[in-house]
């Protein structure tokens, strides 16, 4: 229980430099239970029964991989954040990384992290179970990258969807309107192409 003891005993810094440059208010702070420690930003991952994991967030620009994942289960995390919000929506968009979800939100989407590429079978379940009509739409926005298109890919396989690629976690209100604007369904998607792009 490592992790947790490091998590229960990090600090809540509003000021951190790297909360600022997320343009992260201290309202995201609290509300995603965000901690520091001096090398790296825990993100907490809870389900029903609680505190279920951490993700840490390296803060020296040279480390790899720059994110881990601590939990006392081997399988893949769920979706983030928790809760699941059991709402309608017109649509649900899916990220990367935990900041582009904490970015879209912050913009007014209602958008969850696979917390990597690799969605699984369960955190695609659990979006079309509770936060889906007839006419929702689900968006996979993942990055540019070979790793994200190949994801996208898998997921544009298990269920329709509309794909667009950009910085998530960085993207502004103007930024991601433009994106969604030019979002393809998967099915008109070239991933063949830019994967092939990719691999040079």
């Amino acid at each position: 229980m490592e992790w947790r003891d490091r998590y229960d005993k990090a600090n809540i810094d509003f000021t951190h430099p790297y909360y600022l440059q997320r343009n992260l208010s201290s309202a995201a702070i609290m509300d995603y239970r965000l901690k520091v420690t001096p090398d790296s930003i825990l993100i907490p991952t809870f389900d029903s029964s609680g505190l279920i994991g951490v993700t840490e967030r390296m803060l020296d620009p040279e480390a790899k991989p720059k994110y881990l994942y601590h939990s006392d289960s081997t399988g893949k995390p769920p979706l983030w954040p928790y809760p699941w919000v059991d709402e309608e929506n017109d649509y649900v968009f899916l990220t990367e990384g935990v900041f582009g979800a904490m970015r879209l939100r912050s913009l007014g989407y209602m958008a969850y992290s696979t917390m990597g590429v690799a969605a699984s079978t369960e955190q695609i379940h659990r979006i079309v179970t509770t936060n889906f009509r007839a006419e929702t739409k689900l968006v996979v926005f993942y990055d540019d990258g070979l790793a994200g298109v190949i994801g996208a890919q898998k997921i544009a396989n298990k269920m329709p969807c509309l794909v667009m690629f950009g910085e998530a976690d960085e993207t502004n209100k103007t930024q991601a309107e433009t994106l969604f604007s030019r979002a393809l369904p998967s099915y008109e998607m070239d991933f063949d192409q830019r994967i092939e792009w990719h691999n040079g």
